[in-house]
């Protein structure tokens, strides 16, 4: 009996250490399938964050395009661009419910609760500058004939003020923190269009056409 005891002890001795060594390599599993789960998660945040920004850039360049435009037509005399209005109109009315998709209503109170859950609460501000466009472009194609002064220029005026609200705002959810380039950033200065075209290449500069004034 004694010279099995140190045998058995041997063999508890061997058991407990596979015991051991299976339960560390189990912990070692889990804790790599973990690991990697966090990596996988973390992977897709990321994702879908850079294809929500990209997708809002996309929309938001879309809306730009038809304020600008409607600018533009106002400005140009909206009696030549009537068809082009009217396709802003419906536009806008489109990009309006695709932006539902990125922002939501704020707040659920009182206002509007009786509606579905994506139109319950208070509009955000960066989509209220295109619900501004779509009622200016009806506006404008329905009463711009009828107009006087005041209300033609305070058409012009609307539509400048809510593009820059709404690019102000665009800029804040997708524009950059951080640029490539600090030459790329740095102050420009007013745009005098006289002296640009002085500077193009070939172009003569004021001193040359005094020069030349004075030789004829």
């Amino acid at each position: 009996m004694l010279r099995v005891l140190p045998i058995l002890v041997s063999v508890l001795a061997a058991v407990g250490g596979l015991i051991g060594l299976w339960i560390n390599v189990s912990k070692w599993r889990q804790s790599e399938v973990q690991r990697k789960e966090s990596e996988r998660s973390a992977a897709r945040q990321r994702r879908d964050k850079e294809l929500r920004i990209k997708d809002v850039l996309l929309w938001s360049n879309e809306v730009i395009s038809k304020m600008v435009s409607l600018r533009i037509c106002i400005v140009s005399g909206p009696e030549k661009f009537k068809t082009t209005i009217e396709r802003i109109m419906f536009d806008t009315s489109i990009l309006l419910e695709r932006g539902r998709l990125f922002f939501r209503n704020d707040g659920y109170d009182d206002h509007e609760n009786h509606q579905y859950s994506a139109y319950q609460g208070r509009r955000p501000t960066i989509l209220d500058q295109i619900l501004i466009a779509h009622y200016l472009a009806d506006r404008v194609a329905s009463g711009w004939s009828d107009a006087d002064e005041k209300q033609r220029r305070q058409m012009q005026l609307l539509a400048r003020h809510c593009l820059r609200r709404f690019v102000s705002l665009a800029q804040k959810e997708v524009g950059r923190s951080v640029v490539a380039s600090v030459d790329a950033a740095k102050g420009g200065s007013d745009i005098d269009l006289d002296y640009e075209l002085d500077q193009v290449e070939g172009a003569p500069s004021e001193a040359a056409l005094q020069c030349r004034s004075m030789n004829a």
